[in-house]
């Protein structure tokens, strides 16, 4: 049997750009994208979780006997989810979309697409990677401020080779 986790609360958080991961990730390619990945330096207090939808099971029974005889199911989403307590424009840009200068940020007009790289470090040291997720902010009042909710649910990838969720024990996050 393997190490037991708990993947307790977060450490560390990090995102960045989808199109940067071009193959299957690795303990080494983790530890060489993170140096590329851009570090969050703030999260609101207890507001870090991932979450997975229940799956939706659909069963099908046979008229002439009343037993199932066939099922189908449907997975549910997976989501990292947390809020920006302090941040810059250009973070608050690279979550909401928009325009940012060092002193100021414009919203987009319109829907606005945002995918990002969310990797998670928990304080028992397990790196969680979602390599494709749809990001969707806005801006919220949380505790007598202005705080970023950020909910990014884990897309299927559109390299071949590259799984929707990574975990790695920190042991294997190393350089070659």
């Amino acid at each position: 049997m393997g190490k037991t986790i708990t993947a307790v609360n977060i450490k560390k958080l990090w995102y960045g750009d989808t199109s940067k991961i071009t193959a299957k990730i690795t303990g080494q390619t983790l530890f060489a994208m993170l140096k590329q990945l851009t570090e969050v330096k703030n999260v609101h207090q207890d507001t870090w979780t991932l979450e997975e939808a229940e799956a939706s099971k659909t069963n099908y029974k046979n008229q002439l006997t009343g037993k199932t005889y066939r099922s189908d199911k449907e997975m549910g989403d997976v989501a990292m989810n947390f809020t920006l307590g302090e941040y810059d424009y250009q973070t608050k840009a690279d979550m909401l979309g928009g325009t940012a200068t060092e002193t100021s940020w414009e919203r987009a007009a319109g829907k606005v697409n945002i995918e990002k790289c969310l990797v998670g470090l928990t304080e028992d040291d397990q790196y969680i990677v979602i390599p494709r997720a749809d990001i969707v902010a806005r801006e919220a009042t949380t505790d007598k401020a202005v705080g970023l909710p950020v909910v990014g649910t884990e897309l299927e990838p559109t390299v071949d080779g590259v799984a929707p969720e990574y975990w790695f024990d920190s042991s294997v996050v190393k350089a070659g």
